[in-house]
Order: C-alpha cells, then sequence, then structure tokens
C-alpha cells in the first residue's frame, strides 16, 4: 500500500492529525526530489532535520493508538483503533 494511502487512512481514522499528515507529505516530497535526482536545497533539508524529531514522536503515539487484533467472526488480522474490535466488520470479541 502506497504511504500517502496510508496517511490518508489514518488520518482518516483520527489516528494522526492534519500538522502530522502534512509534515509527512512534506518530507516525502523533499525526499522524492533527492531520490530522482533534483538538487535539494539547504531549506529543504533544514526543514526536514527540523521536523524529523516531532514526526518521529507523532508516530510513536500513533502507534500506541493502534490495537493489533485478530477477529474470529471474518478472520481479519491487523490492527484497529479500538481494542477488540474488527475494523473490517464491526464484531467486538473478548480476547479469550
Amino acid at each position: 500500500m502506497p504511504l500517502m494511502k496510508i496517511l490518508q487512512i489514518l488520518y482518516h481514522c483520527e489516528i494522526i492529525d492534519g500538522v502530522t499528515t502534512d509534515l509527512i507529505r512534506q518530507v516525502v516530497k523533499i525526499a522524492n526530489r533527492g531520490v530522482h535526482g533534483e538538487i535539494v536545497s539547504n531549506e529543504y533539508i533544514n526543514f526536514v532535520k527540523e521536523t524529523d524529531s516531532e514526526i518521529q514522536s507523532k508516530l510513536k503515539e500513533a502507534l500506541a493508538k493502534l490495537h493489533y487484533t485478530v477477529c474470529p467472526k471474518c478472520h481479519y488480522v491487523g490492527y484497529s483503533k479500538y481494542e477488540n474490535v474488527c475494523p473490517r466488520c464491526g464484531y467486538t470479541h473478548d480476547d479469550d
């Protein structure tokens, strides 16, 4: 799944906020310039350096908001915003 799609999903599910989403998008655009051989100015490099710790912090907070779940009903395996609630079918289950 493309990174931008993941960002969109995390924002839509209120796992990360709009500011964090925008910062990550801007850093990805800057990185893409470098990857594709364009010259990246010091201004862009400094922006990435200045926002790195904030992005890392926000992503760690986002990870803490996600719960790994295995749904006994539809067999979804992955992350959910809510503990013991399947994001695919909405089934609420106990761990037991």
